[in-house]
This record gives structure tokens, C-alpha cells and sequence, in this order.
């Protein structure tokens, strides 16, 4: 099947720090994204993987991929 996306239950938090990891994939920012065990992951377009587990990595990501 092509299309399908399965989301975990995460919290408020979580859930907002995963919208905004797919948005930087979609904006070309990023290569993938992905939760596991309740954990953000962010693939950046160098192959390094980012662990997002709180707004404060999400900003620190986000200084690492505009600068």
C-alpha cells in the first residue's frame, strides 16, 4: 500500500515536535523524519541523525540546519 502512515500516541508536546520535524522535510530542510518508541528522529540532508525529545532540541536543530 502505498500512502500509509501509522502515527504513535505521543503527547501534545511530542506531537507538535513531529508536525514540525515533517514540515522540514517537506520544505526540502531535511531528508526524513520518523518516531520510534516515542522518540522524534530527524534525518538531515548530511545523513546525521537529530533525536528530538523536547522543544529545545527542535530549536537547537533548527539553528544547526539554517546557519
Amino acid at each position: 500500500m502505498e500512502n500509509v502512515t501509522l502515527n504513535q500516541d505521543l503527547t501534545k508536546t511530542r506531537n507538535k515536535l513531529s508536525y514540525e520535524a515533517r514540515k522540514l522535510v517537506k520544505a526540502g530542510k531535511a531528508k526524513s523524519s520518523f518516531v520510534w518508541d516515542g522518540k522524534i528522529f530527524v534525518i538531515d540532508n548530511k545523513d546525521k541523525k537529530h533525536k528530538i525529545l523536547c522543544p529545545a532540541n527542535m530549536i537547537s536543530l533548527l539553528i544547526y540546519l539554517y546557519i
